[in-house]
């Protein structure tokens, strides 16, 4: 019995260390205030120039889609939950058609986002269209 309590002690333990060694967050206080750029669309890593970002104040998210800039109010919960209300873009041309397909599906990504996570730096936005993965 005495075995057992100390493997308890030791487990909860490292369970603590590990959720204070930059696991996962889904507190709203931790956007508030950051930037971030683009690593990755559905696992699918960013490369370029016109790499997208996102940045947060109190209730708004603004950034740079791949063409154009975008912005739109947002709202979350402590339990992880996110969503975006419509999303306003400028109207720039974009040549390109792989510019155009990313930000197509960036926009896509936080338009049906309904998740989000900050893990060992990297901030997941979660939806109906996939993952959208961040990096500070």
């Amino acid at each position: 019995m005495q075995n057992m309590n100390r493997l308890i002690i030791l487990l909860s333990t490292l369970l603590t260390l590990v959720s204070c060694a930059g696991g996962i967050k889904s507190n709203p206080s931790s956007l508030v205030d950051t930037q971030w750029k683009l690593l990755s669309i559905n696992g699918i890593p960013f490369e370029g120039k016109s790499q997208p970002t996102i940045s947060f104040n109190a209730t708004r998210a603004s950034g740079f889609a791949g063409c154009n800039r975008y912005f739109s109010n947002y709202i979350f919960t402590n339990q992880g939950q996110i969503n975006f209300d419509p999303i306003a873009r400028t109207k720039m041309l974009c040549h390109k058609r792989r510019i155009r397909r990313l930000e197509r599906h960036f926009i896509a990504g936080l338009r049906t986002a309904n998740a989000f996570s900050i893990y060992n730096g990297i901030l997941e936005i979660k939806g109906r269209e996939g993952i959208l993965q961040f990096e500070q």
